[in-house]
């Protein structure tokens, strides 16, 4: 409707022009009308200068919301100098556009000053540069651990180590690194991972370092306490009847003002009580040996020889090593290997040592089992080559799943504790890690997870 009023307006002007123009020609050409004809002349020049002015109206508005979009000013207000004229329902379209636009950045405002409070109160380091190191964002844990400097450019963090800089750029998206500087006086180790970020066609990089001293203070402390708790167990285990033994065996040999007896005169019975004690003192003496054996094997573990090995070399012999003892015990097995997954760059020999220790745990949870079942199997998964044992057995209570892997606790009567705790150390020897999943009633997952083989 108000495009057609323009239309009609525009065409009524230059049809008026026309005729004004028409008729100045017509009385320029006849004696004693020269002043109509300037009277006409001056009305066509008002009449093309109200033309030029009534179209450059819309325009002028036009132009100064683009003004203002381009300088983003949202400010501008559009009023037309006709209260029914043809520009007030461009002025009112204008003037929503301004408003939609003030909106939007205003709202945009708000969502940066909201998620910037949020990135603030994140505790772990966050910082987001381009590909030339200049820092796009910092939150507020960055700045603190920089001593509250404003942060440009990823080259301020080398007050804290000369090579953090490179390690942040170099850094590839999904992998973690642990790096360790001082800070305060303090010797403190930081978790870093970081992805990829593209923000109007360029490429950036979004860093996480996390604080980890303390949680590792936390969790070796727990684990000295686990170990502590556990060697305390054995030992007196081992020495309380040791104890009990000796006072025993000093007594029969003693009389009661504390002197020597004769061993004339011993009974048969007490000769016999006695032999039976050194025995157990032996017999005790030797199995405390043995638990300090373990533990210095468990504290002196070689460097790995790591090479290439074929997959099906390292794992098929295992599965025939055993096949006699599941085929006597009923066990059904079952070994699949991906295809994607060709080698392993391990120690064969620490590694199957490791294999054998989770089988030999798995035949243990399935006794009494009328179904039972191990399976092995080997996949890669996120770069990252998987060889899981799992069986179908007791399973471990929640209770024991935080033990299992501390040196000398065993859920077994006849178990030393040691397995478990020393396969987890053959894997951080290989960069690798070992997890558990266990339910109880159903059985459990080892699984032996192997860093990147390409690197």
């Amino acid at each position: 409707m108000g495009f057609k009023l323009f239309r009609v307006k525009i065409i009524s002007r230059i049809i008026l022009l026309g005729a004004t123009i028409g008729g100045f020609t017509y009385f320029i050409q006849k004696k004693d009308y020269y002043f109509t004809s300037l009277e006409l002349l001056i009305l066509a020049i008002l009449l093309a200068i109200e033309l030029i002015y009534f179209i450059e109206k819309g325009y002028r508005q036009l132009n100064g919301m683009l003004q203002s979009v381009k300088e983003k000013d949202f400010n501008i207000s559009f009023k037309p100098a006709e209260k029914d004229g043809i520009f007030v329902t461009l002025a009112r379209l204008l003037n929503e556009l301004t408003e939609g636009y003030r909106e939007v950045r205003i709202e945009k405002e708000v969502h940066y000053q909201f998620l910037n409070h949020i990135v603030d109160h994140v505790n772990q380091v966050l910082v987001c540069f381009d590909l030339e190191g200049k820092v796009i964002l910092a939150n507020l844990a960055s700045r603190k651990l920089l001593k509250g400097s404003e942060i440009k450019h990823i080259s301020s963090f080398e007050v804290l180590d000369p090579q953090l800089p490179s390690i942040l750029q170099q850094l590839v998206e999904g992998q973690e690194k642990v790096i360790a500087f001082t800070h305060k006086g303090e010797r403190v180790q930081y978790a870093i991972t970081s992805s990829s970020i593209k923000l109007l066609d360029k490429q950036s990089k979004l860093v996480v370092m996390h604080d980890i001293s303390q949680p590792l203070r936390e969790q070796e402390l727990e684990s000295y306490r686990k170990l502590i708790r556990v060697l305390t167990h054995e030992i007196m285990n081992s020495v309380t009847p040791i104890l009990s033994l000796s006072e025993a065996m000093n007594d029969t040999l003693r009389f009661p003002d504390s002197s020597t007896r004769p061993l004339s005169d011993l009974t048969q019975q007490e000769s016999i009580d006695l032999a039976e004690g050194y025995q157990a003192i032996e017999t005790r003496s030797r199995a405390l040996m043995r638990f300090v054996n373990d533990f210095r094997s468990l504290t002196k573990l070689l460097e790995p020889n790591i090479a290439p090995i074929d997959v099906d070399g390292l794992i098929k012999p295992i599965a025939s090593l055993f096949k006699p003892i599941l085929d006597n015990k009923g066990i059904k097995s079952s070994l699949i290997i991906d295809r994607a997954v060709n080698s392993l760059r391990v120690d064969k020999d620490l590694i199957e040592q490791v294999l054998i220790n989770l089988i030999k745990n798995a035949i243990d949870a399935l006794e009494g089992i009328s179904t039972a079942q191990i399976d092995v199997e080997v996949y890669a998964s996120e770069g990252k080559t998987i060889v899981t044992v799992s069986d179908n057995g007791i399973g471990i209570t929640p209770e024991s799943l935080d033990s299992v892997f501390v040196p000398f606790y065993s859920t077994k009567a006849e178990g030393s504790g040691i397995g478990l705790s020393l396969s987890l150390q053959i894997m951080r020897l290989h960069s690798g890690t070992i997890k558990l999943k266990s339910t109880p009633g159903q059985g459990s997952v080892f699984m032996l997870i192997f860093p990147n083989q390409n690197g």
